[in-house]
């Protein structure tokens, strides 16, 4: 645990240390690998501004919206939710039409969460149908979140007035 806390500290005073210069997505991946959303949102955010290529960084970035969306009351926040959700499925939608076999040969350690073994050859990879099925079924479920969050909100109201 020592070992994490220490590099994630160092990881964030190099990127602190060099602000003003280009941010680096595998100076990002520390954090977000961790899942250390909160840190890595803003210097994640300003990597996207310069670099529009990297369909990884758009992947976390809709997973930085889910995890979001998922913190907020929808009843009380119920704006704030759908617009987290609706944030997500945007940068979702942005990495999937990204996102092709070449970026994920060329950068197979950030799509590590995606291995499984092969059953017809027995070795462990990364396969692009499995990550876009993945992306595909997250923009799904937070689609009909948004219908039934919009729907719950709807009917709470009323009762809630009376």
């Amino acid at each position: 645990m020592t070992k994490i806390g220490l590099t994630q500290f160092l990881v964030l005073i190099l990127i602190s240390a060099a602000y003003g210069q280009k941010v680096k997505y595998k100076d990002i991946y520390a954090l977000l690998s961790t899942k250390q959303f909160e840190q890595a949102e803003p210097f994640l955010k300003r990597y996207l501004k310069e670099t529009t290529d990297n369909p990884n960084a758009y992947l976390f970035m809709g997973n930085i919206f889910q995890e979001k969306s998922s913190a907020n009351d929808i009843l009380k926040q119920t704006d704030l939710a759908i617009a987290n959700m609706d944030s997500a499925i945007y940068f979702y939608d942005r990495a999937y039409k990204t996102i092709d076999d070449r970026e994920v040969r060329k950068n197979k350690e950030y799509y590590q969460h995606y291995s499984r073994r092969d059953l017809r050859t027995g070795d462990f990879g990364v396969k692009l149908s499995d990550i876009q099925f993945d992306i595909e079924k997250r923009m799904q479920a937070l689609k009909e979140k948004i219908d039934k969050v919009r729907m719950t909100k709807h009917f709470f109201s009323p009762a809630d007035r009376a």
